[in-house]
């Protein structure tokens, strides 16, 4: 469709898979090169929409004046040259924002060879921050979106803090609306205090920490905001860790954080990474004013580890296989 409209030299910037009523939508972006001095209106998006086994029914949308700052920089020669119009598709591809794309590809132009080290190096500076958890006597809270992975990731970080740093903690849970939130916190309890109950020291030891689960958090609920921010007043040593699903869009990642600014959010966690392609959301995090990054969750196990964010394994994922 894309080539009948607009030519067979059109170019694919990005394909959504969006849901209107229950029903698949295709939002396809595509611009073509314009030969010439004057540089025509970016090609609009053509949204196709199936229903059942039913004929694609095709209507155009107008794109935002972010996706025409991104096509804009695919055509437009004397901002992106050569191999840096590929790679800002290539970051476009991976949901990168159209700035921080741009700016990723004109630092990298300004390279005296712009080689694959450099690129490499200039992802890496965006890298997130990390930061550690507190050394003791603090309440751990998770919070996150419905469904981010908060209860399995108390489970991973009470495991690696019991056997792996061999502390002494202690579970709980805020959660009373779902069904056997509880029940999985004790769970999860029993098995820490089996553990912990093997080792002499730990039975007089006093916990270092608290991990204390919430129930799943909505944007726009305020008040189950209101009441969440007045469970956590009441803790006086608290460190805020925010579960975020990277199975979820970027748009609704920043939405979430805006909503829930008043917890006080003092890290994140990013979560479902098994099931995403992570890396740009988490670059575009890193670019972004927000908490520091204390992991990430790369399976939805709950036995499998945490780790940090290393640019080194996601470049691969990121830019393709090269011949270089």
């Amino acid at each position: 469709m894309v080539r009948r409209e607009f030519g067979g030299d059109a170019v694919v910037l990005k394909t959504d898979v969006v849901k209107d009523g229950g029903l698949k939508m295709f939002c396809v972006t595509a611009a073509r090169e314009e030969i010439g001095a004057a540089i025509q209106q970016p090609a609009t998006a053509t949204r196709v929409q199936t229903a059942g086994s039913g004929p694609a029914v095709a209507e155009t949308a107008t794109t935002n004046r972010e996706l025409e700052s991104a096509i804009l920089d695919v055509i437009l020669p004397d901002l992106l040259q050569g191999e840096s119009k590929e790679y800002y598709l290539r970051l476009r591809a991976h949901d990168i924002k159209p700035d921080l794309a741009r700016e990723i590809c004109r630092r990298w132009q300004q390279h005296s060879p712009p080689t694959l080290d450099s690129l490499k190096e200039i992802l890496g500076s965006i890298a997130p921050a990390t930061c550690d958890l507190p050394r003791k006597g603090t309440d751990i809270v998770f919070v996150g979106p419905c469904g981010s992975g908060k209860s399995t990731l108390l489970a991973k970080i009470a495991t690696k803090l019991v056997f792996q740093d061999h502390e002494k903690v202690t579970l709980s849970t805020l959660d009373n609306f779902r069904p056997g939130a509880e029940q999985e916190i004790s769970s999860i309890n029993e098995i820490v205090e089996m553990v912990g109950e093997a080792r002499e020291e730990y039975k007089s030891r006093k916990a270092k920490y608290h991990l204390v689960d919430t129930a799943g958090l909505v944007t726009g609920d305020r008040e189950g905001l209101d009441e969440l921010r007045d469970q956590l007043t009441k803790m006086k040593h608290r460190f805020v860790l925010a579960a975020l699903p990277l199975t979820s869009s970027w748009r609704q990642i920043r939405r979430f954080l805006t909503f829930a600014e008043p917890l006080e959010i003092d890290a994140t966690v990013f979560t479902h990474c098994d099931a995403s392609d992570c890396c740009g959301v988490i670059l575009d995090y890193a670019a972004a004013d927000y908490p520091p990054v204390w992991g990430i969750s790369d399976s939805r196990l709950p036995t499998d580890t945490l780790r940090d964010f290393d640019i080194d394994s996601e470049f691969v994922k990121l830019i393709g296989e090269t011949n270089e």
